[in-house]
């Protein structure tokens, strides 16, 4: 398959930076089983840059609505993850930005081991 062809496809897969599941179940009865692949392929990556992911060490309330204003058209997602240590991980597609104790604990001990 084209890679034109099937980055239309994808594009016909979203609505308003949504996957509509209709016509994801219209496109994928319309393809092989390896075309298939490259196409679901796609959709996880739009789905990546769609999507702003956040993980943080406890349960905060508001936390989604504080990025919505810093990411608009978006769709963000909130994990917990209490390894962090009072901070916070957030993944915009490729770029990671990590603030929590533990990352600056183990900067200060980098430092000092130097």
């Amino acid at each position: 398959m084209p890679k034109k062809l099937l980055k239309q496809l994808i594009d016909l897969s979203f609505v308003n930076n949504k996957l509509n599941q209709k016509r994801v179940e219209r496109i994928v009865r319309l393809l092989s089983r390896n075309e298939l692949k490259f196409y679901l392929k796609g959709l996880k990556k739009r789905e990546r840059e769609l999507s702003v992911f956040i993980d943080n060490a406890m349960k905060t309330v508001g936390i989604d609505e504080m990025f919505k204003s810093i990411f608009p058209n978006r769709k963000i997602v909130v994990n917990i993850n209490p390894s962090l240590l009072l901070g916070l991980r957030i993944t915009d597609n490729d770029n990671v930005f990590e603030l929590s104790l533990k990352n600056s604990l183990d900067k200060i001990t980098s430092y000092l081991e130097e």
